[in-house]
């Protein structure tokens, strides 16, 4: 497997420090903590929704979740 050249585009590591560095359209990048980082919040995100009683959309597509 070939190893992405940059950074991860959501907290700053060197391709070079890290063992998987994905690549998504253009020249953005996330590692795989990141990636374990948002599976986690989403996992967060949806048992909070179930414990409200609210449905969840079947499909992620489009989805851009914005916590600030």
């Amino acid at each position: 497997m070939r190893k992405a050249n940059g950074s991860c585009s959501f907290c700053g590591i060197k391709a070079e420090d890290v063992e998987l560095l994905i690549s998504g359209p253009g020249s953005v990048f996330i590692c795989a903590d990141c990636v374990d980082v948002c599976v986690a919040r989403i996992a967060e995100e949806r048992a909070a929704a179930e414990a409200a009683g609210e449905a969840r959309a079947e499909s992620l597509e489009g989805l851009s979740l914005i916590h600030i």
